[in-house]
Order: C-alpha cells, then structure tokens, then sequence
C-alpha cells in the first residue's frame, strides 16, 4: 500500500486478473508509466503473483505472429487448425479475421494472459489493431491482455499508472542493489537525482561506485 492507503499498482492489476484466472471474466489492462520506472519488472511480478499461465511478446509484433507462435490449444477445433495452417503458409487474411483467430487460440489457452511489452512504440494504424485485440479479449472468459507504455493507452485499456518509488522503498532499493548500508549524503544525492526512478537510481549507484 502506499502512503495514502490507495493500492499500488500490482495490488490493483492483481484485483482485475483475480476472476480471469477463475474464467468469470476478461480484461484488457495497462502498465503505463516514464521509461526505467519498472513496468516491465513490475508486469512480470503480477504474472508470477496473479499464477496465470502467461506469453510475453514485445508489442510490435504482428497479431498473425501472435496467433503462429503461441501454443497450439490441444482442443481446437478443425477449422481453426486450418485457418492456422492457412497463415503459415502465408495466405492472405483480413485483420478481424486473423484477431478472431488470436482470440481462438487465447480461449483454448485459458485461464492465460498475454503481454505486449511497448505499446507506445506503435504506429497509430498499429495501436488502433492491438485496441481492437483489447475489446475483442474483455469478451472472453479467462483471458487478460496486459500492456506496457510510457503513455497512457487508449480505450478500452484499463489503466494503472505506475509512478516514482517513495523514499523509503527506494532507499531500500538501492541498499539491496549495494548490499550494504548507503551513507546518508549519497542517499540522498541519490534521491534527488533520480527522483524515484528505479533505472535511473540504480545506473547513479553504479556511476557512484566506479568512483
């Protein structure tokens, strides 16, 4: 918790994948925060925590990609098998159809959660067909699609933002990281200069101690 009482953003994305994993929903939610806050540490901590069986792929990649390299369901039916084949080989498809046929293969994954890491490195074109995919997967029982982005995603995404670390938790941070005690100048040199941004704090130590 934090220091108002609200949850922390894994609490609360852990909330919304609570009645995914007992198939009584879907979801479509997002990490968004600035670049080295831990989205991506953060994002694979509530998979391990939320024991979803999950597949990470960075956001870029072409939903037909998506639908070829997750696992084959053992239960799917004759046509979606052929349609499969059909993409594998290269046949044209029409975008509905191939995110009908993602949906397809997510369903008989289930209870299962997909995450597409850097979503704002997308084009709008692209953005536009992952959102498509995140109203398509809030329909499906036991199945989440989980995002990453500096910014904040578009609808129908549900979004948690995730900010600076406080300075106790980022003091902590740093003294694991040193496995020692930091005296109290550089801590707060450090502080301040990372303003409670993990990546940034943890390349200052760094700096500080190849000095």
């Amino acid at each position: 918790m934090s220091g108002t009482g609200e949850p922390s953003a894994t609490q609360s994305l852990l909330a919304y994948l609570r009645p995914v994993r007992l198939r009584r929903r879907g979801a479509a939610l997002a990490l968004w925060g600035e670049a080295g806050i831990g989205k991506s540490h953060t994002a694979l901590e509530v998979l391990r925590l939320g024991e979803l069986r999950s597949h990470s792929f960075p956001a870029r990649t072409p939903l037909s990609d998506l639908a070829l390299q997750l696992p084959r369901p053992r239960r799917l039916s004759l046509w979606s098998q052929t349609q499969l084949d059909l993409l594998q080989r290269g046949e044209g498809a029409g975008q509905d159809h191939i995110r009908d046929l993602l949906c397809t293969v997510l369903v008989g994954l289930a209870p299962v959660t997909l995450l597409l890491e850097d979503l704002h490195e997308l084009s709008p074109v692209q953005t536009a067909q992952v959102a498509s995919l995140a109203r398509a997967i809030t329909g499906l029982r036991g199945v989440a699609l989980l995002v990453t982005s500096r910014r904040l995603p578009p609808a129908p995404f549900e979004p948690h933002h995730l900010g600076p670390l406080a300075e106790p938790a980022f003091a902590a941070l740093l003294e694991a990281e040193l496995r020692a005690p930091l005296p109290p100048e550089a801590s707060r040199w450090l502080i301040q200069r990372a303003r409670g941004n993990p990546l940034f704090g943890l390349e200052s130590l760094r700096y500080l101690a190849r000095q």
